[in-house]
């Protein structure tokens, strides 16, 4: 069915169960939509999921997972980087990557 789109924990993904993992999927759905109402193509994207952890009141973690598309194996195979090192820098860019996120969803 061409014009129904299952997305989040309704659907077998990829995708982490996670809110930014929901968040990207109804970016993505709604530029398909957007992209078919104009009569347009819509260029094929890959989701990348990001997890910060705060591990004290100043210091976070973070794993990143992107996923791409082998035309071979016909599969979805993710790219995984983590930071286990305890961090000063990664708090403050968790806490702009929130900000970023609360100003999508909520203006």
């Amino acid at each position: 069915m061409k014009n129904v789109f299952v997305i989040g924990d309704a659907c077998q993904s990829y995708l982490p169960k996670s809110g930014y993992a929901a968040h990207s999927e109804g970016k993505m759905v709604a530029k398909i939509i957007n992209a078919r109402i104009k009569g347009k193509e819509v260029k094929e994207e890959y989701l990348q999921m990001i997890c910060y952890a705060m591990v004290s009141d100043k210091e976070a973690i973070m794993t990143e997972t992107a996923f791409r598309y082998d035309t071979v194996s016909k599969r979805f195979v993710p790219t995984h980087r983590e930071d286990n090192q305890r961090k000063e820098s990664t708090a403050k860019r968790y806490e702009e990557w929130a900000r970023g996120l609360w100003r999508d969803l909520f203006g």
